[in-house]
């Protein structure tokens, strides 16, 4: 039985080290739990599922882009490697008082593009989170609604709400408005908020996220 299980992951991990694959960079753990959960729910959806999607947290870390990039891009069976930073932290770098959200962004991705070589950006993707994947919990609201057994303001703007209220502290606020002391528990509730939201309410709310997903998808697609 103990050769059986671990044939068994031998195999699992042979697949993976063989397998194409992009990789996604994470700011944090809820990043990782949106890609596990939500986005490569979709991907599969797709038909995409022989194109892994490996998400990497860098723990808050963002210079570590600038390390794994090119150690990710030496190995032939990744194809891409894509970032999902959520903009609100990007402002100790990039953002003004008085800049607008595309400005940010930009700005963001020059910063993030400028520390590499032409073959590199080739297959590199910079992609920022507005502000927080949080957002696109907001956005959808019906599975916040189950999960909290209470109608909430379903937020139709949700990704061009100012910086200075961000996702997260917006779904802090909304858990203790219905009696929840400890607020929003980024594992505890982002994992089945991530594994129940309809990916069409936030792709259709959420453009700066459609873009994302459309760039991810057009990736795979070519791979396949």
């Amino acid at each position: 039985m103990a050769f059986w299980a671990s044939g068994r992951r031998f195999l699992k991990y042979r697949h993976i080290r063989l397998s194409k694959r992009i990789v996604i960079l994470c700011e944090g753990e809820t990043d990782v739990l949106a890609v596990n959960h939500f986005i490569r729910r979709q991907w599969e959806n797709d038909g995409l599922k022989s194109i892994g999607l490996h998400a990497d947290n860098l723990q808050a870390k963002l210079e570590e882009v600038f390390v794994k990039v090119p150690l990710y891009l030496k190995n032939p069976k990744v194809i891409a490697v894509f970032t999902l930073i959520d903009l609100h932290k990007m402002n100790r770098f990039i953002q003004g008082p008085y800049s607008s959200i595309e400005e940010n962004i930009q700005k963001a991705r020059n910063w993030l593009k400028n520390q590499f070589s032409s073959d590199i950006l080739a297959k590199f993707y910079p992609h920022l989170s507005v502000h927080e994947v949080e957002a696109w919990i907001l956005a959808e609201g019906i599975s916040l609604e189950k999960r909290l057994k209470t109608s909430i303001s379903i937020e139709n703007n949700a990704e061009e709400i100012d910086d200075q209220n961000p996702p997260k502290s917006r779904m802090n606020s909304i858990f203790h408005k219905c009696g929840k002391r400890e607020g929003f528990k980024e594992i505890r509730d982002g994992t089945p908020l991530f594994q129940s939201l309809d990916f069409h309410k936030v792709y259709q709310k959420c453009p700066y996220f459609r873009h994302f997903y459309d760039e991810l998808k057009e990736t795979g697609t070519t791979a396949l």
